[in-house]
């Protein structure tokens, strides 16, 4: 605690009275900066990892929730030109990730030019701000995780 608060992300807002010493109880913004530096973290990557990979881990369970009810008992991977579908023995889930239900599992890679890639960064973008601006408090809620990058070994 004595970390976020030099940080600045916390802050005591009130102390109660007791026997012996006082409580303190602590709030913090509903956003805030965790720089780095003030971790236990041993790199960077490391501390991203720390954080992500949780949340991914997290998503992957839900999916395989929902694809194991639906797929035959011999699951598996089907690779095909640097792209990764989760399917059986029958072929990749295609039907699932591409029908009806709102669920997506996807490990993909486009060959498309820097220009054509920040394109389809700004429509990802957009996508996802037009169903925030309005959202259904009570209706369920839907994760997602996105991540585009220009794979290093290819160019």
């Amino acid at each position: 605690m004595g970390k976020l608060l030099k940080a600045g992300v916390a802050e005591v807002a009130a102390q109660r009275r007791r026997s012996g010493p006082p409580v303190k109880v602590y709030r913090v913004p509903p956003h805030w900066f965790i720089p780095f530096e003030s971790t236990s973290a041993e790199s960077l990557e490391a501390f991203v990892n720390a954080q992500v990979q949780p949340r991914i881990e997290k998503l992957v369970r839900e999916i395989l929730q929902v694809f194991r009810q639906r797929r035959s008992e011999q699951q598996g991977f089907w690779l095909s030109d640097g792209n990764l579908s989760l399917g059986d023995v029958h072929g990749a889930a295609q039907d699932l990730w591409e029908g009806q239900e709102p669920l997506l599992f996807t490990l993909g890679q486009v060959r498309v030019s820097r220009a054509r890639a920040t394109e389809f960064k700004r429509q990802l973008i957009a996508l996802t701000q037009e169903f925030e601006q309005a959202p259904d408090e009570q209706a369920a809620v839907y994760r997602f995780a996105v991540m585009v990058v220009r794979d290093q070994e290819t160019g």
